[in-house]
C-alpha cells in the first residue's frame, strides 16, 4: 500500500515539475527582455537629448538663436547703422590728431568739441607730449582723459609715422586705442583713415605716398568691432577717380584748403553712431 502511495506522489510531483519548470523559464525570460527594453529606451532618450539641445525652428523656417554671442566672430556682427547728427553731437567729443585735425579745429564746425592736436603729433610722442587745449591749458593726454569724460573720441594719426616700420607703428597705435578704452570705457571710438596725398606728391615721395598710406589705413580698419570702435574713411569725399587727393581740394598736395574743412565736418555729422537714441 505504501509503495502505491509513494508511486502516486512521485508521479504527481513529476507532473507538477513538468508544468512549473516551463512556466518559471518563461517568466524569467520575459523579465530579462523587459529589463533590456527599458535600458534601451533610457539610452535612446539620453542620446536624443545630447543630439538635440536646441529649440526647434519655428514654422516660418527661421532658425532659433540659441547660440552664445561670444562664439560669433566679429565679422558676423552687423555694423551699427550710421546716422546724421547735429553739431551738438560733438559737445562731448575729443578730437585727437595731427595737422589735419588742427585744420578741423581752425576751420571746422564741430560745435564745442575738445581738440587735442598738433601739426607734428605722432603715435610715438603722444604719450609724453603736452599740448595746449582750449579752456583747459597745456596738458598730457593721460591727464586730460583722467580729468574729463568723453562719449566720443576721434583719432587720426599715422601720416607722420610713415617713416617707421608699419607693424611697429600699428602695434603702438592699437595699444593707444586700448588705453583710450580703459580710460574712457563709455566712449565710442572712431579710428579715422589718414587722408591721401595728391598723385603728384604720391608719385614723387618714397615715404609719404598713397601706397604707404593705404597700407596703414588697412591696418587701422581691422581695429573696428562695430560695437565700440568704428572706422571712418574721409577719403571717399576728397579722392579723385584714381584714389588720390583731388588737386582741386589742396594747394600743398597734402592738406585740404580751409574752406573744405566745413565739408569734412558735414561728412562727419552724416557718419555718426547714436546709442539707444542718445547722442
Amino acid at each position: 500500500m505504501r509503495k502505491k502511495i509513494s508511486a502516486i506522489l512521485f508521479y504527481f510531483f513529476f507532473l507538477i515539475s513538468c508544468l512549473l519548470i516551463p512556466l518559471i523559464y518563461l517568466y524569467v525570460t520575459l523579465n530579462i527582455n523587459a529589463a533590456k527594453n527599458t535600458s534601451l529606451s533610457v539610452s535612446s532618450v539620453s542620446a536624443a537629448q545630447k543630439q538635440d539641445t536646441t529649440t526647434p525652428s519655428d514654422t516660418s523656417g527661421a532658425p532659433s538663436d540659441n547660440t552664445d554671442r561670444q562664439d560669433i566672430p566679429d565679422t558676423e556682427v552687423p555694423m551699427t547703422e550710421m546716422t546724421t547728427v547735429d553739431a551738438d553731437y560733438f559737445d562731448d567729443a575729443l578730437m585727437i590728431g595731427d595737422s589735419r585735425t588742427v585744420g578741423l579745429k581752425e576751420y571746422g564746425t564741430l560745435g564745442n568739441a575738445t581738440f587735442y592736436c598738433d601739426s607734428g603729433l605722432s603715435i610715438y610722442d603722444l604719450e609724453n607730449k603736452k599740448i595746449m587745449v582750449g579752456g583747459i591749458g597745456k596738458v598730457s593726454i593721460s591727464d586730460l582723459l583722467a580729468s574729463h569724460t568723453y562719449h566720443k573720441i576721434y583719432l587720426m594719426l599715422g601720416i607722420n609715422e610713415l617713416g617707421y616700420d608699419v607693424t611697429q607703428t600699428f602695434e603702438k597705435y592699437a595699444s593707444f586705442v586700448n588705453f583710450l578704452q580703459t580710460m574712457q570705457p563709455d566712449a565710442i571710438i572712431y579710428v579715422e583713415a589718414n587722408l591721401h596725398v595728391t598723385a603728384q606728391r604720391s608719385d614723387s615721395d618714397k615715404t609719404f605716398n598713397n601706397v604707404n598710406i593705404n597700407a596703414f589705413n588697412q591696418k587701422i580698419a581691422t581695429l573696428a568691432d562695430h560695437r565700440t570702435i568704428y572706422y571712418l574713411d574721409i577719403n571717399e569725399l576728397f579722392d579723385d577717380a584714381n584714389g588720390n587727393l583731388g588737386t582741386q581740394y589742396s594747394n600743398d598736395n597734402a592738406h585740404p584748403l580751409g574752406k573744405y574743412y566745413a565739408v569734412w565736418c558735414d561728412w562727419l555729422m552724416e557718419h555718426a553712431v547714436v546709442r539707444d537714441g542718445k547722442s
